[in-house]
């Protein structure tokens, strides 16, 4: 399975996205008029369409708090040397737009990924399940 590329403005949620699929899956940020930043991912767009509806929700899962938010804190480091420097846009040097990343994440790795995201869509959707159900009430 290849990647394809996912953008996104919440920046909670692109440090979450660098940790869960590497730096290296950061391919570019932009800065717009008002100086909001976009961040554009080399990654499965379905895959990260999921975790940002659990991330809305409250429900992503983080196995190393620790890294997350150092993934975080270099985006913010990112975006205060762009805003220093008056420039707009930050792009990953080794991509090229078109082309697969060389020497990023492997079919491979991106098979294990959907896999594990497709359990954990299941995982909740059967928690989701068993949430609704009625509780039977006993008499007593």
């Amino acid at each position: 399975m290849s990647a394809d590329v996912f953008v996104t403005t919440e920046m909670g949620f692109a440090g979450f996205l660098c940790y869960l699929f590497g730096d290296e899956s950061l391919i570019r940020i932009e800065l717009n008029d008002t100086r909001k930043a976009s961040f554009t991912f080399h990654v499965p767009s379905l895959d990260a369409e999921e975790y940002l509806r659990e991330y809305h929700a409250g429900q992503l899962a983080i196995s190393d708090y620790k890294d997350a938010v150092g993934r975080q804190t270099q985006l913010g480091r990112l975006l205060r040397k762009l805003n220093s420097t008056g420039e707009t846009v930050w792009e990953r040097e080794e991509f090229t737009v078109g082309v697969e990343a060389s020497g990023s994440r492997s079919d491979e790795w991106w098979a294990e990924a959907r896999r594990a995201s497709e359990q954990r869509r299941t995982e909740r959707e059967n928690r989701e399940r068993q949430e609704r159900r009625p509780q039977q009430h006993r008499r007593h």
